[in-house]
């Protein structure tokens, strides 16, 4: 910003990135996500896979505009993921012959039967992440988390 009485500039001090909790919540989230996805990518899917493919092992069949809210995804975005799914043969579309547009996701059973397989991953990466915190504050990071993504969300 240039002062217009004299042309210099007047700098705001700036507090150093990793004095602000965001900069840490990013970094957390992205090594979480970055070891998480290699493990996964050894089974064939993406974290965003696996998300989806474990919000379908807990219901028999669901249209996904409701999977998209569950996972906090668009619609398209979960249309892209089914796609995907689809040709890995580890989800299938059950489509409405009255209405096209309509149609609801299930599991096959090759992606019911990798569902656990990728569960122990990401188990194991929790384990890794969290394990040198306490129960107590562990519980107390995951309300925080969830504290604010409900906030966003509401």
């Amino acid at each position: 910003m240039r002062d217009q009485a004299n042309g210099m500039s007047t700098q705001t001090p700036l507090a150093p990135l990793n004095e602000h909790l965001e900069y840490w919540l990013r970094t957390a989230a992205n090594h979480a996500a970055y070891v998480l996805s290699r493990r996964l990518r050894e089974e064939g899917v993406t974290t965003a896979e696996w998300s989806l493919l474990r919000e379908l092992y807990d219901v028999d069949d669901i249209m996904p505009n409701r999977l998209a809210k569950r996972l906090a995804l668009t619609d398209s975005a979960v249309a892209r993921l089914a796609d995907r799914l689809v040709v890995k043969g580890l989800v299938v579309r059950d489509v409405n012959a009255l209405d096209v547009r309509q149609h609801r996701l299930y599991l096959t059973q090759e992606g019911r039967a990798i569902v656990p397989t990728l569960a122990a991953h990401a188990e194991a990466n929790e384990i890794k992440l969290f394990s040198h915190l306490s129960s107590d504050e562990r519980r107390l990071v995951q309300q925080a988390l969830k504290a604010i993504v409900e906030q966003r969300q509401g």
